[in-house]
């Protein structure tokens, strides 16, 4: 029968060599975090000084509104978690997909302070059996139904394009919570103010621009 993939030994040396770059990596990374300890001060000032950036401000991804309930809450997005990051510095962020079957794929995020330790980690399942009015070609259809407004609905498993943009838009969501964990409270008011004061100015300069 044929050889399915590389031989045991090979796969072994493999993953051993991957996980010695990998501590490698992260032995560079304390080091750098050593010898350039990140001033908190000038860091939240970089970060409110970009924040008022409009180009930056203006993005959906720096705030995003919550479509739940009447008063549609407003929360840090993507954007400003990077943005965080760039200016914070010594924060180490990782992703990893723990496992997957035809259900559900389940990830994990985790950032760790290189300067302290402290270590923030989020997973989430995300199911790979979803409702849809209009699958794609190469989505799986399981089941057919009509909903109570008589319009046809299916249940797929995504295509595997469309189930990887599920996985990186939820890692996205994690990243994101990881990262803001390891932010002052003060400074994540601070920064959303300063976003949602910049987009009010930026709408005022110009107002079709902005929409």
């Amino acid at each position: 029968a044929p050889m399915v993939g590389p031989p045991a030994p090979v796969q072994n040396a493999q993953v051993a060599a991957m996980a010695a770059k990998q501590e490698a990596l992260v032995k560079a990374a304390y080091f750098m975090a050593l010898s350039r300890p990140r001033d908190e001060q000038e860091a939240t000032t970089n970060i409110l000084r970009d924040a008022h950036i409009a180009e930056f401000a203006t993005d959906k991804s720096a705030v995003y509104t919550l479509p739940v309930g009447k008063e549609h809450p407003q929360e840090l997005g993507i954007r400003a978690a990077e943005l965080c990051v760039r200016h914070w510095r010594n924060l180490w962020i990782e992703d990893n997909v723990l496992g997957e079957d035809e259900d559900a794929a389940f990830i994990q995020n985790w950032a760790i302070d290189l300067e302290n330790g402290n270590t923030f980690t989020r997973q989430a399942r995300i199911p790979l059996r979803v409702y849809s009015k209009s699958p794609e070609f190469d989505d799986q259809i399981v089941e057919e139904k009509t909903n109570r407004a008589g319009e046809r609905t299916y249940l797929i498993r995504p295509s595997p394009e469309r189930r990887r943009m599920l996985i990186m838009a939820e890692s996205a969501k994690l990243k994101r919570e990881v990262i803001l964990d390891h932010m002052p409270f003060d400074l994540k008011v601070s920064l959303k103010a300063a976003i949602l004061d910049t987009r009010k100015t930026a709408a005022k300069a110009d107002p079709e621009g902005t929409r």
